[in-house]
């Protein structure tokens, strides 16, 4: 994640940085930059992390003193949650403080204990650079695990920190951003119980590994503003430590052949397929259970991905919007969906949905805008020299290479003329015909074609379906 994505964070940080500067109180100052200021530049605080610095910052008098806040929160209000920690205690807020000789005799154990985890982040990491079906889990040397993050990801060490369960997507990278908001009502994160839907849009901690972080950050904000108006649904019945989150964010995904392919009967490569189910699944309410005889049905799956759609949902339950000008993706009606996070051969479930035409296309502006992934993915899509495989990308393709050639936006008319002439065209003369991956760029930025827009409105989750697939990646 970018500087830039944890702008409001860091601010806080220097707020109370700033009030903790009186050099008697230089160790609360180091263990801050330490152990929150930096790590903030990586990854969203968590809510709970956020009271903490709250309560801490509205205990500063108006002159800065940081005498007071200092000697009750102690050195252990702001250090990150013990692994094996019960969760009441997390919730019960801060624990006391503790005597300045204590926390500074705790001082060796807590940095050996940050230099143990370290060296099992660096033990193994995920390759996500590789397009293929098969995951790479590769040890890495210690020299190689300081390579760069665009690369890789770091499996982070387990903790039993609450999941934090996103909003609307229209809240973009979900990182804490509400720093208003009054310290007494951040106090004790709890995972909602029975609310099938969100009322409102709460800040929430990031759940999604930098790569897939970066990605949803640069989508344009006019294009999670067609989904707005959509409410999420809150997950109710699966585990938390099934869901996607800031230390796990890889939990979820599995693998598209030996799981969708193998075990719910979906085709390898296709957008629009069908998985084989148990109609039960789909009904969230937790008193459900399948039927003695109940038998699976094929039902109507999406696969897409986010390189090409950044605006698709990341996690189970939120709306999304799908870049597609296909007359073959379903409207209307029920649909699975599952989404291609990264370049990884993983792909995550995230519920069933509704898809409406949007009456507004991506436009001109927004292709400025979008990732430089998802711009030069539409490219190599529409790009010669091969001819596009659906005929309404093809013609889209004409209309590029028509309209640079021209100088300006030509009429339906002049790309049905082409559409036949490439049709009795030699192959050689064929390639011709169709624009570079620059031209499609310039093209798509200059209005002269463009694509439509689907939103995605969520429905039901099904949580057991949910289950039953990330349970299946062990035995697939």
């Amino acid at each position: 994640m970018s500087d830039e994505g944890t702008s409001d964070t860091p601010s806080l940080y220097q707020a109370v940085l700033a009030a903790l500067s009186d050099p008697a109180h230089r160790k609360y100052v180091e263990k801050l930059k330490t152990d929150r200021f930096e790590a903030s530049k990586k990854r969203a605080i968590t809510l709970q992390e956020m009271a903490e610095l709250k309560n801490l910052h509205a205990r500063l008098d108006g002159n800065g003193n940081p005498t007071a806040a200092v000697s009750d929160v102690g050195s252990t209000a702001l250090m990150p949650v013990q692994e094996g920690q019960g969760q009441a205690d997390r919730r019960a807020g801060p624990p006391s403080a503790a005597p300045p000789g204590r926390a500074r005799a705790a001082e060796p154990d807590r940095t050996s204990q940050r230099q143990s985890i370290s060296a099992e982040r660096q033990a193994e990491v995920v390759d996500l650079s590789q397009d293929s079906d098969e995951e790479t889990r590769v040890p890495r040397l210690n020299a190689e695990a300081g390579a760069s993050s665009s690369t890789s990801i770091a499996r982070r060490s387990p903790r039993n920190t609450p999941t934090a369960v996103p909003a609307s997507s229209a809240m973009g990278s979900l990182r804490v951003q509400n720093s208003k908001r009054p310290a007494n009502q951040m106090n004790g994160v709890e995972t909602p119980q029975g609310a099938k839907r969100a009322k409102t849009s709460a800040p929430q901690a990031s759940y999604m590994h930098p790569l897939l972080q970066a990605l949803v950050d640069a989508v344009p904000a006019s294009l999670n503003q067609r989904v707005a108006h959509m409410q999420p649904i809150v997950p109710t019945r699966i585990p938390p430590q099934k869901l996607p989150s800031a230390a796990h964010p890889m939990t979820g995904w599995v693998k598209r052949k030996p799981v969708f392919v193998d075990k719910y009967g979906a085709a390898q490569q296709s957008l629009v397929t069908k998985l084989r189910i148990l109609p039960s699944q789909l009904v969230d309410d937790a008193a459900a259970v399948a039927l003695r005889n109940e038998r699976r049905i094929n039902h109507k799956a999406l696969f897409a991905k986010l390189d090409l759609n950044p605006g698709l949902p990341t996690f189970p339950g939120k709306p999304g919007t799908l870049i597609t000008s296909r007359d073959d993706v379903p409207l209307e009606q029920p649909l699975l969906v599952v989404v291609k996070p990264t370049r990884d051969a993983s792909w995550l479930y995230v519920g069933l949905y509704k898809l409406h035409k949007h009456d507004r296309s991506v436009t001109a502006q927004e292709w400025k805008e979008m990732p430089k992934a998802t711009r030069n993915g539409w490219a190599r899509m529409l790009a010669g020299p091969e001819r596009p495989t659906h005929d309404c990308y093809f013609r889209i393709a004409l209309r590029l290479a028509l309209s640079h050639s021209a100088g300006s936006q030509v009429p339906e008319a002049k790309v049905e003329e082409a559409f036949n002439l490439y049709n009795r065209s030699r192959e050689s003369e064929q390639k011709k015909m169709l624009p570079s991956q620059q031209q499609v760029l310039e093209g798509l930025e200059r209005g002269y074609d463009t694509i439509g827009v689907l939103t995605l409105e969520p429905i039901a989750i099904g949580e057991r379906l949910y289950e039953e697939i990330w349970d299946a990646r062990s035995t697939a």
